[in-house]
């Protein structure tokens, strides 16, 4: 294989794992919607209250995004009210279709439509459908039931499509009235809890926004736009999380379902030309006219790939987290709990990223940078990681001693396959953004001639995140084929433990770095360069000599030198500052006559 060919499928590959937050996110939408409602009889009315407050919500979700500068900010006028609340109403109803279809159809149908409308609006994955859920419910007399929803769908599609056709994301955001969402938002949320509480799943509602955010910032960076191996992904996964969490059993029409979708054949439609004219560009094009926030995240490897990580880390903890209830496995909620951990460790190793690259003001507020927050970051990252491996050991050994039988091992073992793949996800997207910013910044300077502490506290809780979806699964199968329920809790302990002895090299590296410890190597470097400087001719003696850590793994520090009267001091000045130069210190020194008066000689 030739290079191009390498770096063509490097360049898919990558694009693919760029993509993988919304390929996770946008099927969880349609599966949370589905699980929203306690009752498995069709109501009316509580599908309508359902769909109006999630409709609601999602714009409100917009609105705040839209004013946190995490959606493209608009510089166009504002148009008038009524416009603006015409707009907002159409915006309302557009929701509410969508959502009201995915009332009507399964999870896997009506995501993998919306998915491939979206490719391709004439698809010829939406008529094939089409025939089939007639053909298999022609028995049951839904004929005019399947009508009805497709109608739907491709209403809710070309409502979408036409305003976003129209103007551009931007416009169209700011020309929301914000008072009747609000409004609708909060009248729909006090019928939801006051009217029947107890029809509704509020924590699959909690879900169902909660992955919604996650599709609405994923989907700016969206890159596979031309492959069909999205719509074949999403089906996939649809069909596996239907297995898992619905307790739905293998079927031949399974297979034809995931099969339909490969005859999705992406094309640039008139929807996604018209955002391109107005700045959206596709892949990571989009980020030069995307949100400010977005922009700065993509605008280097290593945040980029912390923060894709992050968005399929928090996706994927939503169906680890619910399904460890239904398993009453340890490892798995442990695991679960972990990821949530994840998720806060890679939020602060993104403000640390993101801060640590502004550029040093010396006449600021800051004037020694803010590099050393990376440091903060890992030191905090690895202080999460013990007390993670404490918590876990802690319950592990009472699982030793009271044992909980696990229950659909089966589906364990799938979710923990998922689960580590997603880590082992997180692990290529880890070192890929770290080699591509190190082949990238080599030449200019040593910064990342090494893995900070902040990129390497990351590192160790994916890592450790990976160990404990290992741990689940070899317990897990060992349980099955064994029938010991000790296997669980032994697993990890194990996983703690190793948890625990990767953290501490951490928190002793950075707490060394905090409390301005130098290390024993540099010291040593230090007291010979320093009887160096003693054996410059005319160097009397010297004082005060104070070294600390630098931003760049260098030394920096200061040091008084007296020299004989009569000495020629800028010679002596630039032989001692060549000696710390060699070596990579950042040393101020100050030359002094042996008859002066200095503080440092009291």
């Amino acid at each position: 294989m030739d290079f191009k060919s390498r770096y063509e499928s490097s360049l898919t590959l990558t694009k693919f794992f760029g993509s993988l937050p919304l390929l996770v996110a946008f099927p969880l939408v349609f599966l949370s919607h589905s699980l929203s409602t306690t009752s498995f009889e069709f109501a009316y009315e509580n599908t309508i209250l359902l769909n109006i407050f999630l409709a609601s919500a999602c714009l409100s979700i917009v609105i705040l995004a839209h004013r946190l500068n995490v959606l493209p900010i608009s510089n166009a006028t504002a148009t008038t009210s009524g416009s603006n609340k015409m707009s907002t109403m159409y915006l309302l109803s557009t929701f509410y279709v969508i959502y009201t279809s995915a009332s009507f159809l399964p999870a896997n149908r009506v995501a993998v439509l919306y998915l491939g409308l979206f490719l391709n609006s004439w698809n010829l994955y939406t008529p094939l459908a089409f025939v089939l859920d007639c053909y298999t419910n022609f028995k049951e007399f839904y004929g005019l039931h399947i009508v009805f929803t497709y109608a739907l769908v491709i209403l809710g599609y070309y409502l979408l499509s036409s305003k976003l056709n129209s103007s551009s994301l931007s416009n169209l955001l700011s020309s929301l009235d914000k008072p009747t969402v609000f409004g609708t938002f909060i009248f729909s949320a006090l019928a939801l809890v006051f009217y029947n509480p107890s029809m509704f799943n509020f924590s699959m509602i909690g879900v169902n926004l909660a992955t919604f955010i996650v599709f609405m910032i994923s989907v700016q960076e969206f890159q596979m736009r031309d492959s069909r191996l999205s719509s074949v992904f999403v089906s996939l996964l649809l069909e596996l999380l239907q297995y898992v969490v619905l307790l739905q059993q293998p079927s031949f029409s399974q297979i034809i379902n995931i099969g339909l979708a490969a005859v999705v054949t992406p094309d640039k439609s008139y929807h996604f030309e018209q955002d391109e004219e107005k700045g959206t560009d596709q892949g990571h094009k989009i980020t030069n006219n995307s949100a400010p926030i977005l922009k700065e995240l993509m605008g280097h490897s290593d945040t980029r790939a912390i923060f894709n990580f992050l968005l399929l880390n928090a996706t994927f903890m939503f169906v680890q987290f619910l399904y460890s209830f239904r398993s009453k496995s340890l490892g798995l909620l442990s695991d679960s709990l972990h990821m949530a951990l994840d998720c806060m460790s890679l939020v602060l190793g993104l403000i640390a990223g993101v801060i640590s690259k502004h550029e040093i003001d010396s006449n600021g507020k800051y004037p020694f940078g803010l590099k050393n927050f990376e440091i903060l970051a890992g030191f905090t990252n690895g202080t999460l990681l013990v007390g993670i491996s404490g918590s876990i050991l802690f319950e592990a050994i009472g699982r030793l001693f009271n044992p909980v039988h696990l229950q659909k091992t089966t589906e364990l073992i799938i979710v923990s396959i998922l689960g580590l793949l997603v880590n082992l996800v997180g692990i290529f997207a880890f070192n890929h953004g770290h080699s591509h910013g190190h082949s990238h910044g080599h030449s200019h300077e040593d910064e990342h001639d090494h893995m900070n502490d902040n990129m390497k506290g990351i590192f160790l809780h994916i890592m450790a995140d990976a160990l404990g979806s290992v741990g689940v699964v070899i317990s897990t199968i060992l349980t099955k084929y064994f029938s010991w329920d000790g296997f669980d809790p032994i697993a990890s302990i194990i996983i703690a433990t190793l948890i625990f002895v990767s953290a501490v090299p951490l928190i002793k590296s950075t707490a060394s770095t905090l409390l301005l410890s130098i290390s024993k190597t540099k010291e040593d470097q230090i007291r010979n360069i320093l009887h160096e400087v003693q054996q410059v001719k005319g160097v009397r003696s010297l004082t005060t000599p104070r070294f600390w850590p630098g931003p760049r793994n260098n030394v920096c520090g200061y040091v008084h030198i007296q020299v004989y009267r009569g000495e020629n001091t800028s010679y002596i000045k630039r032989q001692c500052e060549k000696m710390f130069e060699s070596r990579n210190m950042d040393v101020m020194l100050q030359i002094e006559n042996d008859y002066d008066d200095c503080w440092c000689r009291k």
